[in-house]
């Protein structure tokens, strides 16, 4: 795939993580609520963080990310992130958003936030097709982590979606690429999800 043409599927990419990523901004889903993912195991995994690369920091310098020398940052493909990574002609892409855990209720937890998003996600997705939930932890977080897969005007993709909870923050981390690449790249994101830190 061109370069030219990477910009047409960012476009596509762009457009759906808009409604993604405002589902978890100020959603009208009550808590609880939506469709229940299943939960792979009890006891949370640690992610091992990608051990060479270089630094990416958010534009508000709330959290850093660690990617691949051949990644750069992108200034196209969410209005709303914080943070925006990736390689165009490989077709590999990530975003941040990070949210105060003090806008939401005390009650309001993983779970709960994988419910709020859930929804809009498969709504907005032909063909959608959501994982189980792995319980993880990063930088000493709870966290979860699926996949999910469909199709955005004819073009299969896959995202892995990592929700971190921190003292003060939800963190969303949001990969993707083209369904016939994820298995190749999956690692990769798990690493670049796994490698997040609070600065």
């Amino acid at each position: 795939m061109t370069y030219k043409s990477s910009f047409s599927i960012v476009s596509i990419f762009s457009a759906i993580l808009a409604v993604i990523f405002l589902a978890g901004c100020g959603n009208n889903s009550s808590p609880g609520s939506g469709n229940k993912g299943n939960n792979k195991g009890n006891n949370p995994v640690a992610v091992e963080p990608i051990e060479d690369g270089k630094a990416f920091a958010s534009v508000d310098n709330v959290i850093e990310l660690t990617a691949p020398e051949h990644w750069e940052k992108i200034d196209n493909l969410n209005s709303s992130a914080n943070l925006q990574i990736g390689n165009l002609e490989k077709e590999q892409y990530t975003i941040t958003i990070s949210e105060l855990a003090s806008d939401f209720s005390d009650s309001f937890g993983l779970q709960e936030y994988y419910d709020a998003i859930i929804p809009p996600m498969q709504q907005s997705i032909t063909n959608a097709e959501v994982s189980d939930i792995d319980n993880i932890t990063i930088d000493g977080n709870d966290a979860i982590q699926f996949h999910l897969s469909g199709e955005v005007e004819n073009i299969k993709i896959t995202y892995l979606i990592t929700v971190v909870r921190s003292e003060d923050y939800f963190h969303q981390i949001n990969s993707w690429t083209l369904k016939s690449m994820y298995q190749e790249y999956e690692d990769l994101y798990k690493s670049v999800a796994g490698s997040l830190t609070e600065k």
